[in-house]
């Protein structure tokens, strides 16, 4: 009985955990259009203007963006017979590919003006995506074409 209450517990964690990462998705990359591109984001360094009174803005964007991208390359390791084995964590990549659509529905056309998010767009998401989509499941590779639908 204990055990069962901890299983649906962690259950319930993690699907809040995972709601509250979608909201923080949703206020980050709603406000992205009205976001001003600056000249620190033009520039290859990582070094932004430090005022307080800016609040997290694109940085923020750019940081979680690259998160996301990240969480496409979660791999599980196995050890069978004295191999290891890598194995995708297709979970973790359908959640990684739903936030990923989410930011890019809500960003629009917007993320094509800040340089920092169209690089990791063009280089981090679509090596990432082509890589999964030449060897994943269908579910997998319907999020991925998805994707890129809203992409363009």
């Amino acid at each position: 009985m204990v055990v069962q209450q901890s299983a649906s517990r962690g259950d319930l964690l993690q699907r809040s955990a995972r709601h509250t990462m979608h909201e923080l998705i949703q206020i980050i990359y709603s406000r992205l259009p009205d976001m001003e591109v600056k000249d620190w984001e033009n520039s290859e360094s990582d070094t932004e203007d430090t005022n307080p009174d800016s609040g997290y803005g694109i940085s923020s964007a750019v940081d979680i963006f690259h998160f996301l991208c990240s969480l496409l390359n979660v791999v599980d390791m196995m050890d069978m017979d004295g191999l290891t084995l890598h194995i995708s964590d297709e979970n973790m990549q359908v959640f990684a590919l739903y936030l990923i659509n989410s930011a890019i529905e809500l960003s629009g056309d917007s993320i094509g003006k800040h340089p920092k998010l169209l690089r990791m767009v063009q280089d981090d998401l679509f090596h990432h995506l082509i890589h999964y989509g030449a060897s994943s499941s269908p579910l997998i590779l319907s999020m991925i074409c998805s994707t890129v639908l809203n992409i363009y």
